[in-house]
């Protein structure tokens, strides 16, 4: 409206938005505060030595290590958001980051189960490749699509 493309909103359309804002905030949902766009390009330099970088590199996904860099600066930034913000309290952090870790030891558990002891370099990297590939129909990695999670909601923090 300010910029004179409507001159009017409808109920439907304000209530709608009403209920979307109110759904950002139910108890297994909390608001996305952090976007792509705010990602400072100072940190990728600062990420170039994370644990993540160094392991995403040793499966040959290199071309996705900026969107790692940025889903996981947006992860962190959007946590200390949620815990200023009082959105979500330590107790309730340290509990989804245990179950998290949980499930992704899990599925490394059983990545090496089918790996078999005597696998090869390139066996062990196109498993770790093939945790982490998107899946075309619902673009989540394989952990996710397996455990029927969307990739955001784990890690990019639009939940």
């Amino acid at each position: 409206m300010l910029q004179k493309r409507h001159t009017s909103v409808s109920v439907t359309r304000v209530m709608q938005r009403i209920s979307r804002i109110r759904d950002d905030y139910t108890s297994d949902r909390l608001p996305t505060l952090v976007g792509r766009d705010d990602f400072p390009a100072e940190t990728e330099a600062e990420l170039s030595d994370a644990a993540f970088v160094h392991q995403l590199r040793w499966v040959g996904a290199g071309r996705h290590l900026n969107k790692a860099m940025v889903d996981y600066y947006r992860a962190y930034t959007q946590t200390v958001a949620w815990l200023e913000d009082d959105l979500v309290d330590l107790d309730e952090l340290a509990r989804f980051e245990g179950d998290l870790s949980d499930e992704w030891q899990r599925e490394f558990d059983w990545m090496l189960d089918d790996l078999g002891d005597n696998a090869t370099d390139h066996a062990q990297e196109q498993a770790g490749r093939g945790a982490l590939t998107p899946n075309p129909e619902h673009g989540l990695c394989g952990w996710c699509q397996r455990n029927w999670c969307e990739v955001e909601a784990v890690l990019v923090g639009d939940r």
